[in-house]
C-alpha cells in the first residue's frame, strides 16, 4: 500500500471516528448525569472564564420584579408517620401572601407570576388566601416530585402547576432537566406561555421553536444575585412584608400595583432559604428558574451547527493523534516520563487527554453555551489507546541476543 493512500484512509478513518463521537457526546448531553470530577472542572473552569469574558446580556429592568418571602414565616403543627404531633414546621406567612394576591387579584395588572412556593401542607390562614390565588390569571405555581417520580400533592387546587426539580452533582446544581415526561418544569411554562414559545418532544431531541435543543442543559446565569441586592439593584426587590404591611389602609395598595405593573414578577425566597451551590455560588432557587427561562427565551440550549463542526474538527485531530503510530502525544509523553513503566505512562497520557477535553469543553462553552461530558469521552480514549498499544505489541517476540564476533570464537573453542 502505498504512502499517500494509507495517510488517505488514515484521515477518513479519523472523520468517520470523529462523527461517531460528535454522535456519542450530543446522547451523553441529552442525560442529566454529569460525574463529580467532571462537574467540578466545567464548575471552576467556567466560572473563572465567564468572569474575564463580558457577561451575557441583561434583560431589562422593566421586565422583572422580585418579592422575597425569606423573612414572612408562620409556624403550623407537624405530625408524624402516626399522625401525633411532633412539633411545628416553619412555612410562608400565607395571610401576609393572602393579602399581596387580594391586591393582584383585584388589578392583575402583571405580565406574568411565578409563584416558586410549594403548598403541600395545610394551614389555618389557608381559608384567607384560597379566594384569592385562584384569581390570579397569567400564573404559575412550583410543585415537586418524591424519590419514586410521582408529583407530590399540593392543597390549593384550579392553579397552574410547573415542576421544579434539581439534579445536583456531589450537592451542587449544575444540569437542568428542562421536562420529564409529560412534565412541563416551571421554566417551560413561563416559555409556551409568556412568549407562546413551542418546546416539544423529538426523535432524538427536543424541538425549541422548531429547532433541535437540549432537554438537558448547563446552565449559564444572564441576572445573578448582586442584580438584586446591594446599594444599587438593578431590578426590583421588595420583602413580602413590606409589600403589605400596610395594605389595610385605602389606597396604598397603589404602590404594590406600580411595582407589578407590565413585570414578570417573581415570588420566592430568595434568602436563607432555598439555597443551591452552582458553578457561580450560592444561589437561590427562584433566580435559578429565572434564568433558565432566560435560556430558553435566547435558546441556550439550542443545536448550532458551529457546535457541530467544531467538535468534528476537535475530534478528527485527536483520532489523528489516536491512531497514528508517530503519536504526537505519545511521543511527548514517552519522551517526558522515560525510564517510568507502561502503566504510569497511560495515566500521564490518560490525564493529558482529560485536560484537553476539558479546556475544549470550556471553548465549547464559551462559543456556543454547551459543555459536553467529557470525562466519559476521556475514558473511552484511553480505552482505546490501552487496546491500540496491546495490539501493536501483540506477536513481537522478544529480541534474540546478538553475539558479538568474539563471544562466538569463545563459544567454539568452548
Amino acid at each position: 500500500m502505498s504512502r499517500f493512500l494509507k495517510i488517505t484512509l488514515t484521515i477518513l478513518l479519523c472523520i468517520l471516528h470523529a462523527a461517531l463521537l460528535v454522535v456519542g457526546t450530543i446522547v451523553l448531553m441529552n442525560t442529566d448525569f454529569m460525574h463529580g470530577d467532571e462537574a467540578w472542572m466545567v464548575k471552576n473552569t467556567a466560572a473563572v472564564l465567564r468572569t474575564l469574558l463580558p457577561e451575557p446580556d441583561k434583560p431589562p429592568k422593566e421586565d422583572w420584579a422580585f418579592i422575597n418571602v425569606a423573612y414572612d414565616k408562620e409556624l403550623i403543627p407537624r405530625y408524624d408517620a402516626d399522625g401525633f404531633p411532633a412539633g411545628v414546621v416553619p412555612i410562608t406567612d400565607r395571610r401576609k401572601l393572602g393579602a399581596l394576591f387580594r391586591v393582584l387579584s383585584e388589578n392583575p395588572n402583571y405580565k406574568y407570576l411565578v409563584c416558586d412556593i410549594y403548598f403541600g401542607d395545610s394551614a389555618g390562614s389557608d381559608s384567607f388566601m384560597r379566594p384569592y390565588i385562584s384569581k390570579l390569571p397569567r400564573s404559575v405555581f412550583s410543585y415537586s416530585i418524591d424519590d419514586s417520580g410521582k408529583a407530590m400533592p399540593v392543597i390549593f387546587k384550579g392553579i397552574n402547576l410547573g415542576l421544579v426539580e434539581y439534579v445536583a452533582v456531589d450537592d451542587e446544581f449544575l444540569k437542568f432537566r428542562f421536562q420529564r415526561g409529560d412534565s412541563a418544569t416551571t421554566p417551560i411554562r413561563m416559555f409556551r406561555e409568556v412568549d407562546s414559545g413551542t418546546y416539544e418532544p423529538g426523535e432524538l431531541f427536543w424541538k425549541l421553536n422548531g429547532k433541535r435543543a437540549f432537554n438537558d442543559f448547563v446552565l449559564d446565569f444572564r441576572i445573578r444575585e448582586f442584580d438584586l441586592k446591594g446599594d444599587k439593584p438593578l431590578y426590583p426587590y421588595q420583602n413580602l412584608h413590606f409589600l403589605t404591611e400596610n395594605l389595610d389602609i385605602p389606597g396604598l395598595e397603589e404602590e404594590v400595583w406600580n411595582f407589578t405593573k407590565d413585570r414578570i414578577v417573581v415570588i420566592g425566597a430568595f434568602e436563607v432559604d432555598d439555597r443551591h451551590e452552582t458553578m457561580y455560588g450560592n444561589m437561590a432557587g427562584p433566580l435559578i428558574l429565572v434564568n433558565l427561562y432566560l435560556a430558553l427565551k435566547n435558546g441556550d440550549n439550542v443545536l448550532q451547527w458551529g457546535f457541530i463542526w467544531f467538535w468534528l474538527t476537535a475530534f478528527s485531530i485527536l483520532s489523528w493523534l489516536l491512531f497514528t503510530t508517530d503519536d504526537l502525544l505519545e511521543s511527548w509523553v514517552e519522551r517526558k516520563m522515560k525510564g517510568k513503566n507502561a502503566f504510569v505512562q497511560l495515566l500521564v497520557q490518560g490525564a493529558s487527554y482529560l485536560i484537553i477535553l476539558g479546556l475544549l469543553s470550556i471553548v465549547s462553552f464559551v462559543l456556543f453555551n454547551l459543555h459536553i461530558n467529557f470525562l466519559f469521552i476521556t475514558i473511552y480514549f484511553n480505552a482505546v489507546e490501552w487496546a491500540r498499544k496491546w495490539w501493536r505489541r501483540r506477536g513481537k517476540s522478544p529480541e534474540k541476543p546478538v553475539l558479538s564476533p568474539e563471544s562466538k570464537t569463545q563459544k567454539t573453542q568452548d
